[in-house]
């Protein structure tokens, strides 16, 4: 009987240490996989395949020239108080063929002036004695011009004045001219150009491209 007992007893530790043996080499519970929603290539949209609108630049271009060496240096400097969108664009231009109005060489320096002070009374100011070493030495310019009509007005005014000694000749010009592009300007800073322009007498406004060189003295 006792033996019969201690068998089963036996057998019993037999099952539990097999149960427990079973427990502890049991995998414990993965977390659960988030879920992944999946994605299909037609529902993206590519920035980079959308249209690029590139903003236009505003305001319009134009141009200002004949200008000389010097005059040219005092343009830059008045443009230089300007607030304007962009830095000038300066380019060489050719400079037209041109006749001179003027009257043949006085006596001398203190002869010259006394001319010209007879002229400014007629009312005639646009007056500058020639200095060059010349044959015009001494002579008085009542202005430069690239239109032949311009210069035959300018004759007809001073020979109604009583002025009979003046004259037109042909005066070639050597210096080298030059003109400016002003790009980006509104209504404010194409005022603010002009009226710098306008101190300038030879030269004009022009839109940009049409680089047609200054017909004759024109103010705009």
């Amino acid at each position: 009987m006792m033996r019969l007992f201690f068998g089963v007893l036996l057998i019993a530790n037999a099952v539990l240490a097999y149960l427990l043996m079973q427990e502890t080499h049991t995998p414990a519970e993965k977390p659960a996989t988030p879920t992944v929603t999946e994605i299909t290539p037609e529902r993206l949209t590519l920035l980079s395949a959308r249209p690029l609108v590139r903003r236009a630049t505003e305001g319009e271009c134009m141009e200002v020239g004949n200008f000389t060496t010097q005059t040219a240096l005092k343009f830059e400097s008045g443009l230089a108080l300007l607030s304007l969108r962009e830095l000038p664009k300066k380019r060489m231009v050719e400079a037209p063929p041109s006749t001179i109005v003027l009257l043949p060489p006085q006596q001398g320096e203190a002869g010259a002036n006394r001319r010209a002070a007879q002229l400014r009374k007629l009312g005639f100011n646009d007056i500058a004695i020639i200095r060059d070493a010349g044959e015009r030495r001494w002579g008085l310019s009542l202005g430069l011009f690239t239109s032949s009509d311009l210069a035959e007005a300018r004759l007809k005014d001073l020979k109604s004045a009583g002025i009979t000694d003046a004259r037109i000749e042909e005066h070639p010009i050597n210096s080298s001219r030059f003109a400016y592009e002003l790009r980006g300007l509104d209504r404010g800073m194409r005022a603010g150009v002009q009226a710098l322009q306008n101190n300038f007498e030879g030269t004009a406004m022009r839109p940009c491209n049409a680089h047609a060189d200054a017909a004759g003295i024109v103010k705009n």
